[in-house]
């Protein structure tokens, strides 16, 4: 998988926080909203339940090139709004897909 594919997923993931809220503590809420790891797991897996260890490695791998790990993620994902949570994976797919 390229990483413009691999870029999409985390754009795909913001767009579905965008559109069903953002959780946090939990990977998705009694409302359906998703934090990042329930959303990247929902958009791969079709289950936002399966599990942060179950997220792809190439997510992993490259996010933490940039230096975002997950505990940074679960860290920024309960102290920022949706909007600021939307932004910031935008800027992530951005980097990624910038990667050689």
């Amino acid at each position: 998988m390229d990483n413009k594919a691999k870029a999409e997923i985390i754009r795909k993931a913001a767009d579905l926080i965008d559109q069903r809220g953002l959780a946090k503590g939990v990977y998705i809420d009694e409302h359906r909203c998703l934090c990042i790891f329930g959303a990247l797991n929902e958009i791969e897996y079709g289950d936002a339940n399966s599990g942060s260890s179950k997220i792809p490695t190439y997510i992993y791998d490259a996010l933490f090139a940039e230096g975002i790990n997950d505990i940074s993620i679960t860290d920024f994902n309960d102290t920022h709004t949706k909007e600021e949570v939307i932004a910031e994976m935008k800027i992530w797919a951005d980097k990624v897909e910038a990667m050689q």
